[in-house]
């Protein structure tokens, strides 16, 4: 809080920010929006401003790790000079209450399907970029051997160094989200297949957006894929 206090914040932003702000390790997220990306001595001036930035700091609230805090800092800046509207209100809201309850790693495998579909990987068995996703997947078939939209679980374990397993049982963790949905049953795989909802399309150009600043690496989605 010294911090922000330090960018001579007015009082009455600090006062609503004492009162609502409980989470310490991502005050850095509050301080890059105070450094020139929004000004923040404004919010008190406006009702939607304020019902914004509280559900931002609620959301903060229970970020777990500095990444997530900065996707829901990007989603929140992403409405900046926007009309503000009962709509886009409501918009704003479903973003950040869906993306709040989502962790770190939930939100990740969201950003990394979206890479997958749009490099197709599933198709691409002989590209020596992504030949690696398909090496435990065999002939065998009837779920033993596994089918080629199993490399999704192989690619996503690559990239977060945690077994195909734990990404499944986040997968259906994520279903709760409305954000995915599964595509049917194929005995062949040995995991459940992914797609993304309507409603993920809906707000998808902004979570683009937002996680390719957390999550880029050396793998970029530009606006000609959104």
């Amino acid at each position: 809080m010294d911090a922000l206090i330090a960018l001579k914040i007015a009082n009455p932003v600090i006062n609503l920010i004492k009162n609502t702000f409980t989470n310490c390790k991502v005050e850095s997220a509050l301080v890059e929006l105070a450094q020139g990306k929004k000004n923040i001595n404004e919010i008190c001036n406006n009702h939607s401003d304020i019902y914004r930035f509280r559900m931002l700091i609620d959301s903060l609230n229970k970020a777990s790790t500095l990444k997530k805090a900065n996707v829901l800092k990007d989603l929140y800046l992403s409405f900046e000079g926007e009309d503000k509207t009962d709509e886009s209100d409501d918009l704003f809201y479903e973003i950040l209450s869906i993306l709040g309850e989502l962790s770190e790693r939930e939100i990740r495998i969201i950003y990394l399907l979206e890479l997958f579909y749009n490099e197709d990987i599933q198709n691409k068995k002989d590209d020596e970029k992504y030949s690696k996703y398909f090496l435990e997947i065999t002939d065998e078939g009837f779920g033993e051997g596994g089918d080629k939209s199993d490399s999704f679980y192989y690619f996503v374990s690559e990239k977060m160094e945690i077994k195909p397993v734990i990404i499944f049982g986040l997968m259906k963790r994520l279903e709760r989200s409305g954000l995915i949905v599964t595509t049917g049953i194929n005995g062949n795989a040995k995991f459940q297949e992914y797609r993304h909802t309507a409603l993920y399309n809906e707000i998808k150009s902004r979570l683009i957006l937002a996680m390719e600043n957390s999550y880029g690496e050396e793998n970029t989605l530009t606006s000609d894929d959104i």
